[in-house]
């Protein structure tokens, strides 16, 4: 029986050394699905393409799966120049793409969803040649596979302006003839003919992909030409798919025929290694694992990024590690309080773990001594964190720390002292403590007074201005009373304004002849005569 048993295990071994290469291979895929173009029509079907392809892939266990959709044109070649270091191990490499593709002076080209193309110089630029991605796979070992679900008419064969007469734009694409060797590109039509779209969720070429492609030992090429019967069937031999390149004649599954044996654990995601120190560190930090720093450190032993590298590591596992304290910490507050029988009991709080650094232990003292707290060094740590989350709590107990903002001010330190004062705590105010942060935060009221300033009153824990009282209104002043005598000169006063004022008087008309041989003239608004008697003697004036 034992001697049966062992010849069983060594054929079991020799079954799975046999079966080792074929499981062993490394299997990549990239797939793009580009259906929302913004200067053409756009495609309803290359994104549940890509979908299906992706998955397709997956669950045959390849060991890399890229899936983009709606790339722009900057997006896609840097993906095709990637995917190339993805390719440069493996064994088999596929590339799938579905959208607008389109052949220009027999070249043909992959265009992105930003692609304009007013001219037909402006293809160069703008659109991805399929020569670019050929050679993104030649890193490829064994197989290296092209499929492409983009012979569609050219969106732009109407638009765009010719520069140079014997550039010929046309819609499918141009046959081509791969210069390696083990590379096959499939089309979904003939060169120049056109694919259709289909009426279901997925287009014909790709339905019959996803059915026939990854069959469990079937060769490649069997696998595709199983694909072009389904086409010519479905579209009524409307659409032919074909492939070009050569294999050699080996079978090349992409599928292993014993794969389906025993599914391999989900891999786990590339480790891409490059003579390029910096785009192996790139690829590093996106996974940020410790498993993938250690990957990085056994290729790049030594250099800039080899040091970068190593840091990273430490900073994950650290972070990994949780905190364990050394002891189990005491109660964090001692206050002895009397009790109606005169003794002393004991009242603990205990202190809730902050979020921002691993709690300190505070000592309790014993019974018979004061209320305070006894504080342990507080640990390293982010001290800014440290006394933010301290100037949070002190201002919910009513102690004005200033500021919340992680800074430990002189008024800061003025309020964790008040704090002390009282509360009846001994803590440091010189910097921000763990120790300080679990004591404040186990009081559950207000521990400051209330301080209000000038002109405030305290109202419901809050300052609030005083209410202003209204001012009395004054009486208005009566002047004293005149006495009789005041009285009489002012109703004479008021008797004299209101008589009318005498006109001047003027002479009468009379009174102004004076006898003849005078001569009249005015003296203090009076006429005057002035007279000669006899022509001798002095002048005699009257005024009659």
């Amino acid at each position: 029986m034992k001697r049966l048993t062992a010849i069983l295990f060594g054929l079991w071994a020799a079954a799975a050394l046999a079966a080792g290469p074929a499981f062993a291979e490394k299997r990549v895929a990239l797939v793009i699905g580009n259906g929302a173009y913004e200067n053409a029509t756009r495609l309803a079907n290359p994104i549940n393409d890509a979908t299906a392809m992706a998955d397709l892939f997956r669950k045959a266990g390849f060991d890399v799966v890229e899936a983009r959709t709606d790339l722009g044109n900057l997006e896609f070649k840097r993906v095709a120049r990637e995917f190339t270091l993805i390719a440069r191990d493996a064994d088999i490499a596929v590339m799938y793409f579905a959208g607008h593709g389109i052949e220009v002076n027999g070249t043909n080209y992959l265009l992105p969803v930003d692609a304009k193309l007013a001219t037909d110089f402006d293809v160069e630029d703008e659109a991805l040649s399929l020569d670019r991605l050929i050679r993104a796979l030649e890193p490829a070992k064994r197989l290296r596979l092209i499929i492409l679900d983009a012979c569609r008419d050219n969106p732009f064969v109407t638009t765009m302006r010719r520069n140079i007469a014997s550039r010929q734009v046309t819609s499918g694409l141009a046959k081509v003839e791969p210069a390696t060797s083990d590379t096959l590109i499939a089309f979904a039509a003939r060169a120049g003919s056109t694919a259709e779209d289909g009426r279901g969720k997925n287009s014909p070429f790709t339905t019959a992909l996803v059915k026939n492609l990854t069959v469990p030992g079937r060769d490649v090429r069997i696998a595709l030409g199983y694909v072009r019967d389904e086409v010519l069937r479905t579209t009524g031999n409307r659409q032919e798919p074909f492939v070009y390149g050569s294999l050699g004649g080996a079978t090349v599954a992409l599928v292993p025929e014993r794969k389906q044996i025993a599914a391999p654990p989900p891999a786990p995601p590339p480790s891409v290694r490059s003579a390029d120190p910096r785009l192996d560190y790139e690829f590093a930090e996106r996974v940020g694992t410790r498993e993938a720093w250690d990957s990085f450190l056994s290729v790049h032993t030594s250099g800039f990024y080899a040091d970068l590298a190593r840091a990273q590591r430490e900073k994950v596992s650290r972070a990994a590690q949780p905190v364990i304290p050394q002891v189990p910490p005491p109660p964090r507050v001692s206050a002895a309080q009397p009790q109606q029988d005169g003794t002393a009991a004991t009242a603990e709080s205990p202190a809730a773990p902050t979020e921002s650094a691993p709690p300190a232990a505070v000592a309790a003292l014993p019974e018979s001594a004061s209320r305070e707290i006894a504080v342990l060094p507080a640990p390293k740590g982010d001290q800014r964190v440290i006394a933010r989350g301290l100037q949070t709590e002190l201002r919910r107990v009513g102690c004005d720390p200033g500021a919340i903002d992680g800074v430990w001010s002189p008024k800061a330190q003025a309020a964790l002292a008040l704090f002390n004062r009282h509360a009846g705590a001994s803590l440091d105010t010189e910097q921000a403590t763990i120790a300080a942060l679990d004591a404040v935060k186990a009081q559950r009221g207000r521990i400051c007074p209330l301080i209000c300033g000038a002109g405030q009153q305290e109202q419901g824990g809050r300052c609030v201005a005083i209410p202003q009282q209204p001012k009395p209104k004054k009486e208005a002043v009566r002047p004293p009373e005149l006495g009789a005598r005041e009285k009489a000169r002012e109703r004479a006063r008021e008797r004299a304004r209101a008589q009318p004022k005498p006109e001047p008087r003027r002479p009468s008309a009379s009174r102004a002849v004076c006898p003849a041989g005078s001569s009249p003239f005015s003296q203090g608004g009076r006429m005057c005569c002035e007279v000669t008697p006899d022509g001798r003697g002095a002048p005699r004036i009257f005024c009659p």
